[in-house]
């Protein structure tokens, strides 16, 4: 991390100016609550601002010129077509507590005013941006909501405000130490000792360490004619290294200030500094001087290691899942690894028929993040038959090892059970309790290990907004979730014993709302529950993992096209593992965030190498490797078509007859084609899919030896008319 002088704000464009605008017309919303009598009652939903990005191109520009396209904070190169992020030093969506005192503000929306405020933002790659995320550790209290931001004492490094070496010291072999108790912080948070990083920093020190040492061979100015073009040579070599755009140059400002100042003897540091042209070089480097005195003041910061760290005890581990194995847990093999180089939650949407193990898996993560088993009646054997083994294994993200469970002679054993992260588990059975229910004790995870009927009720949304603090964290997420537009500012108000919906001026009560809100909103409120319980965060700022079975149930086909967009918008950092039947619910999950389990001669296979569900529509989807269906019509031409497919992978020729019967009930809907050049087509297209349909391979790509002959026969026959 390099100082980085701050540029003037760019000109504001029209539509920053809109949206400033907007933002300045929300606060005002938000203080006028804080203000108000009824604020205990009254919530309004977060401020979603619009990427800078999408905003004005010449922001985006002069925040790449600003910090050299170069991380703000380790110092890697961003090239033109790499992934930079604008990312804001004060969080603008809530703050994420560690180890200090949680802010008490009623929304926790800090630091939403400072959206678009050009000194909050820096550039950064990705990884930086992901371990950063909602953190913004401070020393004192936070300013309050709207307010001044000039006298707190933030633990986090600005490299366009603090200068980071009287934070932090970069050792020769890449590795950064802390001085203070904000290097400290910044250290752990942003990971910046990360094994690539360190070996970076090693190679650019290594490269500059040798050139340094040529000069010493070559730099006296008594030498002969080469030897002195030779110096100078040397000398530009090293001003080259140390051009603003080269990542890593506080590495090397460490690495020269103490060649300087340690390996050059005292007559050797006066030839050096009093060298006109070095004297340039190094001005542009530490800062101009006019004695050796003072440049070696200059370079102090970059000498020594001196330290008035503070002991503390800082623990940023991100509550996420990397990777799952399990093996034979109820016959089901299965393994899958999550990105989890992306600050968003890593879903999984688990699909396949019935009987496939889909419950099984979430079951098996679930008993391995559970912690404590109380409340979850489970017979070991019926995971794993006593005279077999099997085990199920749960790598957290920033843990050494995985917990682990592993089921033999009829005992369970059960392996780094301190790992575990804030879970919430439901089955495929969720039943909205009344209002006047009696609280049962929570148990999160007894939605999914039903014992008995109370366990299939979630807590009525009405009463959790009634608890007072609970309510602020459940209206927030609630009013997510909510299909309104981003622009449109919407309240949730508590008036007696009701609860209602205030848009513009339109008001009408939670309970009045379609049973496709209703259920959307009854397990939101209740996931946003138990998160509230385990942390005391809101859930935009919550890490941990949500299991869901059939996601789908008792949702209205509108609600599951949106359910994954909504979750995602109301829990960003939450990892939810789901299953499903509906190929709506798909929309708002990515490709490799898929995986299918089939039958296949009585064991359960894992489908890969999926298509991405984001182009295709749903009858599409449907006769995808997704869901494997051969057509969207009739059942009885499926069962046609798939009795034609076996014949087709069969290499025998007994079955000649009955194919010549099938194809001609097939030829009835004009399945094998219509003309010539389309049965042609057909044929080859069927064979390969049939073949590929009975190894269990994917077959929504064809391989070249496939398309080569297809090519041909379309060229074959390109004149007929159709």
């Amino acid at each position: 991390m390099i100082f980085v002088k701050r540029l003037p704000e760019p000109k504001v464009g029209e539509m920053i100016s809109a949206e400033k605008q907007r933002l300045k017309e929300y606060v005002q919303h938000v203080l006028t609550i804080l203000q108000s009598d009824s604020k205990n009652g009254y919530f309004t939903n977060r401020f979603h601002h619009k990427s800078i990005a999408k905003l004005d191109k010449i922001w985006v520009q002069h925040l790449r010129e600003q910090f050299n396209n170069k991380c703000a904070y380790c110092e890697s190169e961003i090239t033109h077509n790499g992934y930079g992020f604008i990312e804001h030093f004060r969080p603008v969506t809530g703050i994420k507590e560690e180890n200090i005192e949680k802010s008490n503000d009623m929304y926790s929306f800090h630091y939403v005013w400072l959206s678009y405020d050009w000194s909050n933002l820096h550039w950064t790659c990705q990884v930086c941006n992901s371990n950063k995320a909602n953190y913004f550790p401070v020393k004192s209290g936070r300013a309050r909501f709207n307010q001044s931001v000039r006298y707190e004492q933030p633990l986090l490094i600005d490299p366009c405000y603090d200068r980071p070496e009287n934070h932090i010291f970069i050792s020769k072999t890449g590795l950064i130490i802390a001085k203070t108790e904000k290097g400290d912080y910044t250290l752990e948070l942003l990971k910046l000792n990360r094994e690539s990083l360190i070996n970076e920093r090693k190679r650019v020190i290594d490269t500059l360490r040798n050139l340094l040492d040529d000069y010493r061979l070559y730099g006296n100015a008594n030498h002969e004619y080469y030897n002195l073009l030779r110096s100078i040579e040397l000398l530009r070599s090293i001003e080259n290294l140390f051009t603003h755009s080269n990542p890593y140059l506080a590495a090397k400002k460490f690495y020269l200030a103490r060649w300087i100042y340690k390996e050059l003897n005292s007559d050797e540091q006066l030839e050096f500094l009093t060298n006109k042209y070095n004297k340039i070089i190094l001005s542009n480097i530490f800062g101009r001087f006019n004695t050796i005195k003072e440049f070696m003041d200059n370079i102090r910061p970059f000498t020594h290691c001196e330290s008035d760290l503070r002991s503390s005890n800082i623990n940023y581990k991100r509550q996420s899942i990397e990777y799952i194995e399990i093996s034979n847990i109820r016959g089901i093999h299965f393994k899958h690894k999550f990105n989890t180089k992306d600050n968003s939650g890593a879903w999984l949407m688990l699909l396949g028929e019935n009987g496939t193990g889909k419950t099984t898996v979430l079951q098996a993560i679930a008993l391995a993040l559970a912690g404590d088993w109380n409340g979850i009646k489970i017979e070991p054997k019926s995971f794993v038959p006593p005279n077999e083994e099997g085990f199920i294994r749960v790598k957290i993200t920033d843990y050494d090892f995985p917990i682990e469970i592993l089921f033999r002679q009829g005992n369970v054993e059960y392996h780094y059970k301190g790992h575990q992260v804030p879970t919430i588990a439901y089955g495929a059975v969720r039943l909205i309790s009344k209002v006047g229910r009696k609280k049962t004790k929570t148990n999160n995870m007894r939605n999914l290990f039903v014992s008995n009927r109370s366990d299939y009720f979630l807590e009525h949304p009405k009463k959790l907004l009634k608890d007072k603090n609970l309510g602020k964290a459940v209206a927030t997420v609630i009013l997510d979730v909510l299909p309104f537009s981003e622009d449109e500012t919407v309240d949730l108000v508590l008036k007696k014993s009701n609860v209602y919906l205030i848009r513009g001026d339109k008001e009408v009560p939670l309970d009045q709302l379609s049973s496709g809100y209703q259920n959307v909103i009854a397990i939101t409120a209740d996931i946003m529950r138990s998160i509230y319980e385990t942390t005391q965060e809101n859930g935009h700022l919550a890490e941990g993992v949500v299991l869901i079975d059939e996601i789908d149930a008792h949702l209205h086909p509108t609600w599951k096209m949106r359910i994954v967009g909504s979750l995602r918008k109301a829990f960003p950092y939450v990892q939810f593992l789901v299953t499903s039947h509906d190929p709506l619910c798909l929309r708002g999950v990515k490709s490799n965030e898929i995986a299918v389990m089939i039958e296949n001669k009585g064991s359960i296979e894992i489908l890969s190498d999926l298509p991405d569900p984001s182009g295709l529509r749903i009858d599409q989807i449907l006769t995808s490797d997704l869901f494997g269906m051969n057509s969207t019509i009739d059942v009885r031409y499926d069962e046609l078509i798939s009795e034609y497919e076996s014949l087709l992978a069969s290499s025998s020729k007994i079955h000649e007859e009955d194919l010549t019967v099938l194809k001609k009930q097939l030829d009835t809907f004009n399945y094998l084609g219509a003309t010539n050049r389309e049965r042609l087509l057909y044929k080859v297209i069927d064979k390969y899919i049939a073949e590929r349909k009975n190894k269990n391979q994917s077959y929504h790509e064809i391989d070249e030896v496939t398309q080569e002959k297809l090519i041909k026969l379309w060229n074959d026959y390109r004149e007929e008319d159709e």
